[in-house]
């Protein structure tokens, strides 16, 4: 059965302007996608159809690459249903979608009973609106279904090293975060795995710098 039902939430983003929340965009598959062989936390890929504006301008052309991740697969019964394929965008990384963000990280927060302030939304907010400045966001948001059960606070910066230029991917860090990690609520397993197969098959970076992992950490497993 390759007919699939696909929902799609999307959210474009402009790093100079917002697109209204609630905005249709058309999209284009970029790899073909079956309720036969699609698996929860595979990738699929796609591309704008058409340009987006706002405020009069085109802030999104057309072939834009878009990355969502399936949260859930059903293949057709034999006698009766249809297939269902839903996909959700994960990708955090304009600063408007950054703060509406704040009731879904406070709920993953909770969820994983977090013990510190570190990764506390209010606490993250602050320290990006203070030294945040030079590094672009790269907030992953990990959902079951509809419901958020993760979240990785990332940021990418550009650095030296040794004279050369290089794209480090990191936590909200600095001498002022004394701990850090991943904000994981439920099956951690699932999480790390869909992070790192993220990462890995995403190469915008060249250096994944993780500090101030707290020792005994399942990160670092």
């Amino acid at each position: 059965m390759r007919l699939a039902i696909l929902a799609l939430s999307v959210s474009l983003l402009s790093a100079a302007t917002e697109i209204p929340q609630g905005s249709h965009v058309l999209l284009r598959m970029v790899n073909s996608i079956s309720t036969r062989t699609a698996r929860e936390g595979d990738y699929v890929y796609l591309r704008t159809a058409t340009p987006i504006s706002a405020g009069g301008a085109i802030v999104v052309p057309a072939g834009s690459y878009v990355q969502g991740v399936v949260s859930h697969a059903a293949r057709s019964g034999r006698v009766k249903g249809k297939a269902e394929l839903a996909i959700r965008i994960e990708t955090i990384t304009a600063h408007q979608s950054f703060l509406d963000l704040e009731p879904v990280w406070n709920e993953v927060a909770e969820a994983a009973g977090l013990d510190h302030p570190f990764l506390e939304y209010a606490w993250v907010r602050t320290w990006w609106e203070a030294f945040g400045a030079g590094s672009t966001l790269h907030v992953l948001v990990l959902r079951a279904g509809d419901r958020p059960i993760a979240i990785a606070p990332l940021i990418l910066t550009p650095i030296r090293m040794w004279g050369i230029k290089v794209r480090r991917l990191g936590f909200f860090y600095n001498a002022h975060v004394p701990r850090a990690d991943f904000l994981i609520a439920e099956r951690p397993q699932e999480v790390y795995r869909a992070i790192w197969d993220y990462l890995s098959r995403n190469r915008f970076w060249d250096l994944l710098q993780l500090c101030q992992l707290p020792e005994g950490c399942q990160t670092l497993e």
